[in-house]
């Protein structure tokens, strides 16, 4: 009976000494024997291979499934190191590995570091790249059966002081990245939602400063803080998909990459905010770096690429951009926000690449534009390429142009309440001044040879005059190739007061200027038609040692100036812009010179001047328009204020009309607006008009279809078939579309009234309570001066 009772007892004692007997071996083996051998094969292994791999200490912790290395070394026989690690630990999960699965929980690196190198020559490898070609090389053959995937997953793995270091000895690049740190989590081979094969896992990096140089450009861009985080999986067979989340500083940019290597595609969403736009801005191509004081940059965007061609695709916005050049540092140019709408980069089939946008609109933009002592510009001295000595302006200017390999369309570039600050150092004193309340656009913007864009530009200069543009110019080369006309109104002749001291001999004290300049250029060859009208000019003192020729002013302008202190003159310049010769400043001298002979006569002095408006012209509106220019509005704004403060007064807005003029303008806005409407180009009724440029196919495309609908199909088809393809074409059906519009005196009266509204809305919006003291009185025909239709303005009393 007793040994039937101690019978399970010796049982268990048993099954305890053969469990610690093995559980010793278990332990004696993984302790001390395993390191050896682990050693042992790792060294008989790499000297097949011709590497060099070196082992500090391992050490195992059998019951803990924990090992660790100290020490790791992998190079190259008498060569360069590839892979060194100073500490590395792993430990297995128990759980998943009696599942069959084999499980890590823990997997740690500490400061590993790897080359990645290519030595000289065409033939060269990367050093890596030839690691596996050895490895495979020593592989024997596959089996025709493939053993079954073991199914892999990592809890977490850990890396910290990582460098990776690339030389490249065929681009002479080399760089150094790190200390960084990177930490992935759950990882795995398989789809845990469905255990099928696939790839699944979470990551977060840590690079720390990152200085990275770009070759090409030899500049270095700078982020002092990086941090990226993310995920990838594998949701369908064949589809690999990750995410990414990229901290530059104070910016991030959101990844989503999709790679389907039997479509042959990969295609990466991104999303941009608050990403600091210094890094970009010191890459452009200037002779002295550019920097920024500030600027974020906003927006979505999708990169693909497929059987070798590539695109990218979306928008982006550029806020609160300020960027300096020079030393010491000098402002250059800032814009509270840019809009750049449906981007489109890509590589073309035929090799080339090509830039789209569908429209750039610069919200305050502020540019400086300035002349040194010299004469050359400030955009010059940037970004000018230095010219060979041997070569001549003039044979340089024979050598046909090779097409570029780049293509450059923008459908739209709009520019809201800008200021372009001009100063002329070149003068003695030096000239600075603005031209504020910039408004306009430029329509079809492109390098394609041959083709002009639209050009609407409106905005004020001075304390009380404003500017205007309007024409075309080929953006291949604008300097040589354009047709424009530039409208400079009220401007004070103290503005220029540095030219006439040094060109003429004289200091201005007083007086207005207009100044109407219409330049076209082919081919270098400009033709410029000028127009000055000057008012009130009141001589100063003759300058002292003057060395030039004096010009006899005061003489000119008691014989010019007539009853009402106006002098008018025309005049016409002719010149090559690619002569070394030509001087835009010494071409309107020597005009001012020729148009003392010109004299026309004077518009009549402006009621205005009885409310101390300090103008001496009526208020005009824009021929063929309801629309007032910014220096008419700003007369309007003054005579609210007059109003104000008289709250007995009334005044009374007789809206006029020339008949011939008014017709024939009218008309042609509606075809021009009819042609732009139907090439894609839209404009509100505020924005001023461009003239449509009709080199741009889209614009040919829109005279066509706006001629179709007015003028009729059959007589379009009639001119296709007999007009050559060429501008010649589109300029005689745009005229011909002009012709077909039919002005009633209908339209010419609501004109007229709309003209006297529009008159009344402006002054009613900046001042609300003069509503009811302002008439609209009935219409009138006018003769059309060259300042525009002025608009008639009765005084009159409450009482």
């Amino acid at each position: 009976m007793r040994l039937s009772n101690n019978r399970p007892l010796r049982i268990t004692l048993t099954f305890s000494v053969v469990l610690a007997i093995l559980a010793s071996l278990f332990w004696i083996i993984g302790v001390t024997w395993a390191p050896s051998w682990i050693k042992k094969q790792v060294e008989e292994y790499s000297q097949k291979l011709g590497y060099a791999i070196q082992i500090q200490a391992i050490t195992v912790k059998p019951f803990l499934l924990t090992a660790q290395v100290e020490g790791l070394r992998l190079q190259q026989i008498q060569g360069k190191q590839l892979f060194g690690l100073d500490a590395g630990q792993i430990r297995l999960d128990w759980s998943k590995l009696i599942t069959g699965e084999l499980g890590v929980r823990d997997l740690q690196l500490t400061n590993p570091s790897i080359l990645v190198e290519r030595a000289e020559g065409d033939g060269s490898k990367w050093n890596w790249i030839q690691l596996i070609e050895t490895i495979n090389a020593q592989k024997p053959a596959s089996s025709s059966t493939k053993p079954k995937a073991i199914k892999v997953s990592v809890d977490q793995f850990r890396i910290q002081g990582a460098r990776l270091q690339f030389r490249d000895g065929q681009t002479k690049f080399t760089d150094d990245l790190g200390p960084f740190s990177l930490n992935l989590k759950q990882l795995s081979n398989y789809r845990k939602a469905s255990d099928e094969p696939g790839m699944e896992g979470l990551y977060e990096l840590d690079l720390g400063k990152v200085d990275l140089l770009i070759p090409s450009l030899n500049k270095m861009v700078v982020f002092e803080k990086v941090q990226a985080s993310g995920g990838i999986s594998s949701p369908e067979p064949d589809r690999l998909e990750a995410k990414l989340n990229l901290k530059l500083d104070a910016g991030i940019l959101d990844f989503l990459l999709n790679l389907e290597p039997k479509q042959d595609l990969i295609k990466v969403d991104v999303a941009i905010d608050n990403f600091s736009v210094a890094p970009i801005i010191t890459l452009l191509p200037a002779n002295n770096p550019l920097q920024t004081n500030s600027g974020i940059m906003a927006g979505k965007l999708q990169y693909q690429t497929r059987q070798g061609l590539w695109s990218v695709e979306g928008d982006l916005g550029l806020m609160d951009i300020e960027i300096t050049e020079g030393k010491p540092r000098q402002p250059f140019m800032k814009w509270r926000q840019a809009d750049l709408k449906q981007i489109d980069l890509r590589k073309l089939a035929s090799g080339k690449s090509s830039l789209t946008i569908d429209e750039i609109v610069f919200d305050q933009p502020d540019f400086k534009f300035e002349l040194d002592e010299q004469g050359f510009s400030n955009i010059r001295r940037m970004f000018a390429k230095p010219t060979s000595t041997s070569v001549t302006a003039s044979s340089s200017a024979a050598v046909e142009a090779k097409p570029s390999n780049f293509e450059l369309d923008i459908k739209a570039i709009k520019l809201r309440n800008g200021i372009v600050h001009f100063a002329d150092l070149a003068v003695v004193p030096q000239l600075q001044t603005d031209i504020r309340k910039l408004n306009g656009s430029l329509l079809g913007v492109s390098n394609v040879p041959g083709r002009y864009a639209a050009i609407a530009l409106d905005g004020l200069i001075a304390d009380r005059g404003s500017f205007r543009a309007k024409g075309q110019a080929a953006f291949e080369d604008p300097r040589r190739n354009h047709d424009v006309l530039f409208e400079f109104k009220n401007v004070p002749l103290k503005t220029a007061n540095a030219y006439f001291m040094k060109y003429a001999g004289y200091a201005i004290q007083d007086g207005r200027l207009d100044l109407m300049l219409n330049y076209r250029a082919k081919d270098a060859e400009l033709v410029g038609q000028n127009r000055f009208v000057i008012k009130d000019i009141e001589l100063g003192e003759e300058v002292p040692n003057f060395q030039g020729r004096r010009l006899p002013l005061r003489l000119a302008i008691a014989l010019l100036e007539d009853s009402d202190n106006i002098i008018d003159i025309s005049l016409g310049i002719k010149g090559n812009v690619d002569s070394p010769e030509f001087s835009a400043a010494g071409l309107v001298w020597q005009a001012i010179r020729t148009v003392l002979t010109n004299i026309v006569t004077a518009p009549f002095r402006a009621l205005a001047s009885l409310l101390g408006l300090q103008s001496d012209t009526p208020i005009h509106a824009v021929l063929g328009e309801s629309s007032y220019l910014p220096v008419d509005q700003e007369k309007l704004d003054k005579l609210a204020g007059v109003l104000a403060k008289r709250p007995h007064a009334t005044i009374e807005f007789i809206g006029a009309y020339d008949p011939n003029a008014d017709k024939a303008a009218l008309a042609r806005a509606r075809a021009d607006r009819a042609i732009l409407n139907a090439a894609g180009f839209k404009l509100s009724p505020q924005e001023p008009l461009p003239m449509p440029s009709l080199s741009d196919p889209r614009v040919q495309s829109g005279v066509k279809s706006a001629y179709g609908q007015q003028v009729g199909r059959i007589k379009l088809a009639q001119r296709l078939i007999s007009l050559p393809d060429n501008e010649a074409r589109y300029q005689q059906l745009r005229n011909e579309l002009i012709q077909s519009y039919v002005v009633s005196e209908a339209e010419l009266l609501q004109l007229a009234s709309a003209r006297a509204n529009r008159a009344k809305e402006l002054m009613v919006a900046q001042q609300p309570n003069l509503a009811e003291r302002i008439n609209i009185g009935a219409s009138k025909t006018v003769n059309a001066d060259q300042e525009g239709i002025p608009l008639g303005v009765s005084l009159g009393s409450k009482k």
